[in-house]
């Protein structure tokens, strides 16, 4: 399986990692990164987590990996 890996924790917004996950590749990302996509997913490490999902503020799917 592939995976996105994005540990940056200064990044405002992805790209990298949305369109990953617009393509149905799951990202391990920082919380940082998480927090800014509005993802979630699962715990990988203490710092990191496997996001498969990215949610407007407001609820909207952004992106789903499948």
């Amino acid at each position: 399986m592939k995976y996105a890996v994005n540990p940056s924790s200064r990044e405002a917004f992805s790209i990298f990692v949305a369109e990953a996950l617009a393509m149905g590749v799951p990202a391990i990302v920082s919380r940082e990164i998480a927090e800014n996509l509005n993802a979630s997913g699962s715990l990988f490490t203490d710092d990191l987590l496997v996001e498969n999902r990215a949610t407007t503020p407001h609820g909207g799917v952004l992106w789903r990996s499948t």
